[in-house]
């Protein structure tokens, strides 16, 4: 997602101590961060917001961790869901700016219980296949920080990277595939669906929309 460099935005989320992240000085259990031991979910690259922050309004019981590595874009997130809910985010949804390379040095292993993964770049040119985020690099991170048997969910309009997260997925060892499907809104799953910004705008124009769930098997 590309975004004017707003200033406004990035002051706000830098300043924000209450619902953001910051710096982590050393490995942690990201329980530590809410006032409870629920669950927590993480969703990697949250854009604007919109699927997270629904997710914690719906789920008071389980704890939800916004990241998006651009600055830029984690300050629109925050911006809205401060809008949302008028300055008092509740305290099951905390936001963080941060490559996810650097998770599994920020968090503890076996500390998370689902990942979400919306509408990922996909990066489609061969020599920057590494950082689609279902390379086998990447299954490594989230497969360590997940708990046995937990869940990674991707959707993605975008047909190649479903391919490929599928095919990767089914190679190596780390997760195995419950569940998928090409065309998600005429599926099983679209009762419960949450949609993302990007999401309404394919649909709108008629994209299918991909999805995959597999489950952690280490």
């Amino acid at each position: 997602m590309r975004l004017r460099n707003k200033e406004n935005e990035k002051t706000l989320f830098l300043q924000n101590n209450e619902n953001v992240i910051h710096e982590i000085k050393e490995q942690c259990n990201p329980a530590i961060f809410f006032d409870n031991n629920n669950p927590i979910e993480l969703e990697i690259g949250c854009g604007k917001g919109k699927f997270i922050i629904s997710k914690a309004l719906e789920n008071p019981d389980i704890n939800f961790i916004a990241i998006e590595k651009e600055l830029t874009v984690a300050g629109v997130a925050l911006k809205k869901a401060l809008n949302i809910f008028k300055n008092n985010i509740p305290d099951n949804l905390k936001f963080m700016s941060y490559d996810v390379r650097k998770i599994s040095s920020l968090f503890l292993n076996k500390t998370i219980s689902k990942i979400y993964l919306n509408f990922s770049d996909p990066w489609p040119k061969k020599k920057h296949e590494k950082n689609r985020l279902t390379h086998h690099y990447f299954q490594e991170i989230y497969s360590n920080l997940l708990y046995s048997d937990a869940k990674i969910v991707l959707k993605t309009d975008n047909d190649s990277l479903f391919n490929y997260s599928f095919k990767t997925i089914m190679d190596n060892y780390f997760f195995r595939v419950e569940y998928f499907t090409t065309d998600l809104y005429n599926s099983i799953y679209l009762t419960e669906n949450i949609s993302t910004e990007y999401e309404d705008k394919f649909t709108a124009s008629g994209k299918n929309i991909n999805m995959l769930i597999a489950s952690n098997q280490i």
